[in-house]
């Protein structure tokens, strides 16, 4: 069991982002963000989320983790749309 926070366009600095409750890194379980909800864990556990003037749009991530249980039975490379404006560029605190 875990949560994911998932994407949208909204930038962690805009005025009405969408924010979840810092509260759910302290439940115990896994949390995976992917696109904004990775750019709202980053800002919300201390770190920089870099606002870029530009869309992102992409279409095939590579899996780093392999031998996580997250990404058990699925490709190396995987296609993916994103339209995010901004990026995540560091974290103070480690993820395990």
């Amino acid at each position: 069991m875990g949560i994911i926070l998932s994407g949208g366009p909204s930038s962690v600095y805009d005025k009405d982002a969408p924010l979840a409750n810092k509260k759910v890194f302290e439940l115990g379980i896994p949390v995976l963000g992917i696109c904004y909800g990775l750019q709202f864990m980053v800002y919300a556990l201390g770190g920089k989320v870099r606002l870029r003037p530009a869309r992102i749009r992409t279409r095939e991530v590579e899996i780093q983790q392999r031998d996580s249980q997250l990404f058990q039975g699925l490709p190396k490379l995987l296609a993916v749309w994103m339209s995010h404006g901004d990026s995540a560029k560091s974290c103070l605190r480690a993820f395990g």
